[in-house]
């Protein structure tokens, strides 16, 4: 499977969104996205520390059901205020157009000096 840093965005927004993010991976959905693919992207979120991920089984549930508890990490957090403007989103994904690719580390470094510049810190 390949990362979509779109798919990326829209978890991360839609965690900030939820009162208690505390769901199964079975009951996350994303309009449009295969489940399969966003349960990919949430591993991958939680991989790269951007989500915290507590797995707890049931014993009122049966064998193999768990309750999943995701919430946003301090860098999901960092990462998301980075991203969250379209504006931000759209210059940083212009530049990494032009590398071919989307290198995390370099996508945040691109955030930040451009959301610097913003605020005329550049």
């Amino acid at each position: 499977m390949k990362r979509d840093m779109d798919l990326v965005r829209r978890i991360l927004l839609e965690l900030e969104k939820m009162p208690e993010a505390e769901f199964s991976t079975t009951t996350f959905y994303m309009d449009g996205v295969d489940d399969e693919l966003t349960n990919y992207h949430i591993q991958l979120l939680v991989d790269a520390g951007l989500i915290h991920h507590e797995k707890e089984e049931s014993p009122a549930l049966p064998a193999r059901v768990y309750i999943s508890r995701y919430r946003l990490s301090w860098q999901g957090h960092e990462f998301l205020d980075l991203m969250k403007q379209d504006t931000n989103w759209k210059h940083a994904k212009e530049v990494m157009a032009k590398t071919g690719g989307m290198a995390f580390e370099i996508l945040i470094k691109i955030l930040l000096q451009y959301a610097a510049g913003q605020v005329g810190l550049v």
